[in-house]
């Protein structure tokens, strides 16, 4: 998973700043955009605690239902990862956004914490869902670029009618 994000700053006023984030193995780096190649920091997702979905008070709101993500633009778009050392205030560009990275790294955990218990990652148990076997992240980079295209699609029709209409 990979792409912007605003992230909030933790010192004095806690600026708002738009940050690349990519995540790699067990990490999520953060980098002032794509070209740089000197990340600013990491979130270390093995220590992560919780990801949610939070208001714009601050409050943390429901958690996505993993098969539920959605193509609505209702919702939030921020969200904070927890780790014991820190809290991460994310916020995404639209809602559904939101939605697929805190899924993403819902997955993620899930899968981790399956895969250190030593339980396989497909399981045929009776007692709980199977952990799917392919990267969360594969299959949610599809669905972040099938959004990706659909809004510039949307954006390009959005043209075509204001140069229409200006005709």
């Amino acid at each position: 998973m990979r792409g912007f994000l605003k992230k909030r700053g933790q010192q004095g006023l806690a600026k708002w700043r738009r940050r690349y984030f990519k995540r790699d193995g067990d990490k999520l780096y953060y980098f002032i955009d794509q070209e740089d190649l000197k990340p600013r920091g990491a979130i270390d997702l093995l220590v992560m605690t919780s990801v949610e979905l939070i208001a714009d008070d601050g409050m943390a709101g429901p958690s996505p239902q993993p098969d539920k993500v959605g193509d609505g633009d209702d919702g939030p778009i921020r969200f904070r990862i927890t780790t014991p050392g820190r809290e991460f205030e994310l916020e995404a560009e639209t809602a559904p956004m939101a939605r697929i990275w805190v899924k993403s790294l819902q997955e993620w955990k899930l899968r981790y914490s399956t895969m250190s218990r030593g339980v396989p990652a497909e399981s045929g148990a009776e007692d709980g869902p199977a952990v799917p076997s392919a990267a969360p992240a594969t299959s949610l980079q599809t669905e972040y670029e099938l959004y990706e295209r659909s809004l510039s699609a949307r954006s390009q029709t959005d043209s075509q009618v204001r140069f229409v209409k200006s005709l």
